[in-house]
């Protein structure tokens, strides 16, 4: 009687299969030379995704203005949806305009103080990367991302490796 009620509840048993939640939604913080600095939005469709970032902060005197936005393909991801391995393409735009030392001072032959006035120089820049990021995470996911970048393309065209991160709430 004990070998059989053993043997059917043996048999009764089924295997588990563990569902990764679907997370296709992502708000965070983002700091990144080539994808952006500050608030960040990320939407998955299947293996690809979409990331903005932005960030604007303004004084009478200071001016710093982020946008980024980021093309993302994912290669491998666990079963769990812990961790992803992916591919991004991120373009950055940034804008600063800071008035505190800009002061010109014109003085006469014999120190006077002829003129003074303020230049007001903003200075715009455009920042391109591709490489491959990390996540690491379940709700709460941290994200690493590692390149090769392209600074000031349409000014002075630097070539550099970039490191991008951010932290981000998923949903």
């Amino acid at each position: 009687m004990i070998f059989c009620l053993s043997a059917t509840s043996l048999f009764a048993q089924t295997d588990e299969v563990v569902k990764k939640k679907e997370r296709t939604n992502e708000v965070g913080f983002h700091s990144g030379f080539t994808t952006g600095v500050g608030f960040s939005y990320r939407k998955w469709f299947g293996d690809f995704g979409i990331q903005l970032t932005g960030l604007p902060i303004k004084t009478d005197d200071y001016a710093f203005i982020s946008g980024g936005i980021t093309g993302m393909k994912n290669f491998v991801e666990s079963n769990s949806g812990n961790v992803k391995a992916y591919g991004y393409l991120g373009s950055h735009v940034y804008y600063t305009y800071d008035d505190w030392n800009d002061y010109t001072y014109v003085y006469d032959d014999n120190g006077n103080l002829v003129e003074e006035h303020n230049e007001e120089d903003g200075t715009t820049q455009t920042n391109l990367g591709a490489g491959i990021g990390f996540s690491f995470g379940g709700v709460v996911a941290y994200n690493l991302m590692l390149g090769y970048g392209a600074y000031d393309v349409f000014d002075k065209f630097n070539l550099f490796p970039t490191i991008e991160m951010g932290l981000y709430f998923r949903f």
